[in-house]
C-alpha cells in the first residue's frame, strides 16, 4: 500500500469517526428538554420585601440602594435618615403599595410584552447553551419564571429557576437578562458536575464561585455568536464598580475570554474552560477579591 494512500485511509477514517461522533452530539442536544416559559407579576408582598432587603443595609460590594432610589426617588425621600427597621419597613411597604397600585396598567402591559419576548428566545436560548455548555436542563425543571418587579435590581433564584425582570425594560433588555440568567442555571448545573465538591451556597454572593461566575457569563455573552446575534451585538460588563479592576491589563470578561475562545474553536471542553477559569481566578484571587469583597 502507497503512503498516499494509507494516508488518505487513515484521514477517511478520522473524518467518518468524527461525522459519527458529531451527529451523536447533535442527536443529544435535539432530544434536549425545553420548560415552559412563564411571566408572572410580584405581589405587592414580595416588591417591598425585595427592596427591603437591597435598600434597608448597604452592601460592602455593590450599593444596591443607589441603584433602587434612582428609579425611585421619592422613596428615598420617604425613608431618609429613618434608622429604625421597623419604620423603614413600613415606608417602604406603603410606598410600593401606592406605586404598584397607580401603575398596575403599565405593570401589566410589561407582563404581555414581556412573554412575547421570552417566548420568542427561551427555546433557542436553551438550545444554544445546553450544546455549547455540554449539559442539559432538568427533566425536573417544567417552567422558568420571570417576575416582574418594580426594583430595578434583577435578582435570580437557582434552585426554582427563577429571576426578576424590572417592569420598564424595553423587550431587548429582557431577553438579555434572560440570557445572562439562563446561562446562571445552566452554568451552575455544569460546575457541579466538573467541581462535584462544591457547596451549594458558594453560587451565591459573596463567594469566590459566585464572583467567578458574574464575570464568566459576560465573557460568554460576548464571545459567543449565536448570543450575540440574540442581542443583536451589544457587549454586556460587569458590576459598575467592578469594571475598574484590570487583570494583565485587561478588564474582567476580556481577561478570561481566550480560555472561552479556546472552547468556542473546539479545541478544549466546556469543562476545561471552567477549569483553566477556575486556575485563573485563584491566581489572581487577591487582585480580584480585595477590589471586589470589602468588609
Amino acid at each position: 500500500m502507497s503512503d498516499n494512500i494509507f494516508c488518505y485511509l487513515i484521514q477517511f477514517c478520522y473524518a467518518s469517526s468524527m461525522e459519527k461522533q458529531n451527529k451523536n452530539q447533535e442527536e443529544k442536544f435535539e432530544k434536549v428538554h425545553i420548560p415552559k416559559v412563564k411571566v408572572n407579576i410580584l405581589t405587592p408582598e414580595q416588591d417591598t420585601n425585595r427592596i427591603i432587603e437591597f435598600c434597608l443595609h448597604k452592601n460592602p460590594s455593590i450599593d444596591f440602594r443607589a441603584t433602587v432610589y434612582n428609579r425611585h426617588p421619592e422613596l428615598k425621600k420617604m425613608v431618609e435618615g429613618v434608622e429604625d427597621e421597623k419604620k423603614f419597613s413600613e415606608l417602604c411597604k406603603k410606598y410600593v403599595f401606592d406605586f404598584k397600585e397607580k401603575n398596575k396598567k403599565i405593570i401589566e402591559l410589561a407582563k404581555e410584552s414581556f412573554q412575547i419576548a421570552f417566548e420568542e428566545v427561551c427555546e433557542k436560548i436553551i438550545t444554544i447553551l445546553t450544546k455549547d455548555f455540554e449539559t442539559t436542563v432538568p427533566n425536573g425543571v417544567k417552567e422558568i419564571k420571570a417576575n416582574i418587579s418594580i426594583n430595578p435590581i434583577c435578582p435570580r433564584w437557582l434552585d426554582n429557576w427563577q429571576y426578576n425582570v424590572f417592569y420598564k425594560f424595553s423587550s431587548d433588555i429582557v431577553k438579555e437578562v434572560s440570557i445572562h440568567e439562563i446561562i446562571h442555571f445552566l452554568y451552575f448545573r455544569k460546575w457541579k458536575e466538573v467541581f462535584p465538591d462544591s457547596e451549594r451556597k458558594n453560587f451565591d454572593a459573596m463567594y469566590p464561585e459566585w464572583i467567578l461566575s458574574e464575570i464568566l457569563v459576560h465573557t460568554i455573552i460576548n464571545n459567543n455568536k449565536a448570543l450575540q446575534e440574540i442581542i443583536k451585538n451589544e457587549k454586556t460588563d460587569v458590576y459598575i464598580p467592578w469594571r475598574a479592576i484590570r487583570l494583565d491589563g485587561k478588564k474582567l470578561p476580556e481577561y478570561f475570554a481566550p480560555f472561552y475562545i479556546e472552547h468556542e474553536d473546539g479545541k478544549i471542553s466546556f469543562a476545561d474552560f471552567l477549569k483553566k477559569s477556575w486556575e485563573a481566578y485563584n491566581k489572581n484571587k487577591l487582585a480580584i477579591e480585595e477590589s471586589i469583597i470589602k468588609k
